[in-house]
């Protein structure tokens, strides 16, 4: 097989305990990596990820706000306090990837 790049994605590849070092091996190997997260753990890891190599992050939206993603989420989001909460913390983790890479695109 002939691929230069490896996408991260099903189910929320930041809750996996070894991915960045994953990472870190195939930009290492010589791929280009990039990943698809909902956002919910990226402050925990998304500033490792922009060191080790990572080139994008595809961030999944449900809403921009909190009566939106009630109205699309699982029930236990329905709750627009906690619907609220996650809005946020989504929105910290795209601006702390931007952050991370030093551009204002993420490239």
């Amino acid at each position: 097989m002939n691929f230069t790049e490896i996408h991260l994605t099903g189910g929320e590849p930041t809750l996996h305990p070894e991915v960045v070092e994953l990472t870190r091996i195939a930009v290492d190997s010589g791929f280009r990596v990039g990943m698809t997260s909902n956002g919910e753990n990226g402050e925990a890891v998304l500033a490792s990820f922009a060191k080790v190599g990572l080139g994008r992050v595809n961030f999944s939206v449900f809403g921009t706000t909190p009566e939106e993603l009630a109205e699309v989420q699982d029930v236990r989001f329905r709750n627009p306090t906690r619907a609220a909460r996650k809005v946020a913390v989504q929105l910290s983790a795209r601006l702390r990837w931007l952050a991370a890479c030093g551009t204002a695109d993420g490239t």
